[in-house]
């Protein structure tokens, strides 16, 4: 290994750690290798958590005392690898691929997100867990039960096509939206030819 030359220039460090189906990869550039040596010393490593990605400092002595397999690579040769004897030995070739597989992944996902966050919501929802709870109602993709909105009433009626006949359909919702003297009360009418809307503010009917 090349980390103990005498080599003052900039070098590509490039840090990949695996735990069981977790694999992350981070780079710096630096020349000091001295950590290669003496795994206690401190470098910069990214790791992710719930989807979000965060800097840490630590050392290839802590990494692996928490479970990790850790790789160092120097200007693109293999100059570390954690050694465990109860495991195969894993190539540096099938290392990269399960970082570009991990990698393939994520952005398939995120693919995946931001097609659903593109896609029209649906007009109408309507969830209920038990006999004993209020119904999860969301309208046109907003929630309507909870929050600053309120459910007062919901009504639906679906009847699968006859022969020569339309299908049946009714929908009513009714639900309070804001606060304080700004609430109103919003009802929604839905049936085949369309939905309709009207609303009118709580404090009128205290007025009236």
């Amino acid at each position: 290994m090349f980390w103990n030359r005498k080599d003052y220039r900039q070098k590509h460090i490039q840090i990949i750690i695996r735990k069981e189906n977790y694999v992350e990869s981070t780079s710096f550039e630096s020349t000091d290798l001295s950590f290669i040596r003496f795994r206690d010393e401190k470098i910069p490593v990214k790791l992710s958590h719930n989807g979000s990605n965060y800097y840490a400092t630590t050392s290839i002595y802590n990494l692996e005392s928490s479970g990790y397999e850790v790789t160092v690579v120097v200007d693109g040769e293999l100059c570390y690898r954690t050694r465990d004897v109860e495991q195969p030995m894993v190539t540096f070739r099938e290392q990269m691929k399960a970082i570009n597989d991990s990698f393939e992944e994520m952005k398939k996902r995120q693919r995946e997100l931001e097609s659903f966050n593109n896609e029209e919501p649906n007009l109408l929802e309507i969830r209920l867990k038990d006999t004993d709870s209020v119904p999860e109602v969301w309208y046109r993709g907003t929630r309507v039960d909870e929050g600053t909105n309120g459910l007062v009433d919901v009504y639906m009626h679906w009847h699968t096509r006859d022969f020569n006949k339309p299908t049946e359909l009714l929908a009513t919702l009714e639900f309070i939206e804001g606060t304080d003297i700004d609430a109103k009360r919003v009802e929604v009418f839905i049936d085949e030819e369309g939905e309709r809307g009207s609303f009118n503010l709580l404090k009128d009917e205290i007025d009236g």
